[in-house]
């Protein structure tokens, strides 16, 4: 199904890429830790708005996908990015254990044995799970990755932006 044909209101499990996801948590953890954190970590929902468009939809959603390959990533952007070690990090496991839990997350082996090789070779294995999990869950990616979001409409994988989130968010509050 095709980008366009797609519509929130259906609600369908989203499959939710790192792209998403590690602001998501990361964001949800500041708050509750009362941590200031630099916007870049944020991105791209730097807004309120955003934040509370996607922790509405992700509720609505429930349960979320994701492959495991995403829960691995973020930990390498915690560390990386953020330069979270030590207490801070495992802290933020515990919030993001429990927060997962709460959206019913069910995370979707793909091995590398089921990608693509083209995939696989341009965009990784978190991109490639993400596309194969696509394919056969038969749901909407939710994803800001460039990259990611042109192989899914190729591949006729639907796909939601912050954006179309943000949009379909608004109307609901009228």
């Amino acid at each position: 199904m095709p980008a366009t044909a797609f519509s929130i209101r259906k609600r369908p499990r989203p499959l939710v890429d790192t792209s998403l996801l590690f602001p998501f948590l990361v964001w949800r953890f500041s708050e509750i830790e009362g941590i200031r954190l630099d916007t870049p970590l944020l991105a791209p929902i730097t807004s309120d708005h955003l934040r509370k468009a996607l922790l509405w939809y992700l509720d609505i959603g429930k349960p979320i996908q994701t492959s495991p390959h995403v829960i691995a990533e973020i930990h390498g952007l915690l560390k990386s990015r953020a330069r979270w070690k030590g207490a801070r990090l495992e802290s933020f496991w515990e919030f993001a254990k429990g927060e997962l839990s709460r959206l019913g997350l069910q995370e979707m082996i793909v091995t590398v044995a089921e990608m693509e090789l083209k995939t696989l070779r341009a965009l990784g294995p978190t991109d490639a799970a993400i596309l194969a999990l696509g394919k056969r869950a038969g749901t909407v990616v939710l994803a800001e990755d460039g990259p990611l979001r042109a192989e899914c409409a190729r591949q006729e994988i639907s796909v939601l932006s912050c954006s179309a989130v943000f949009a379909e968010w608004q109307k609901s509050q009228i």
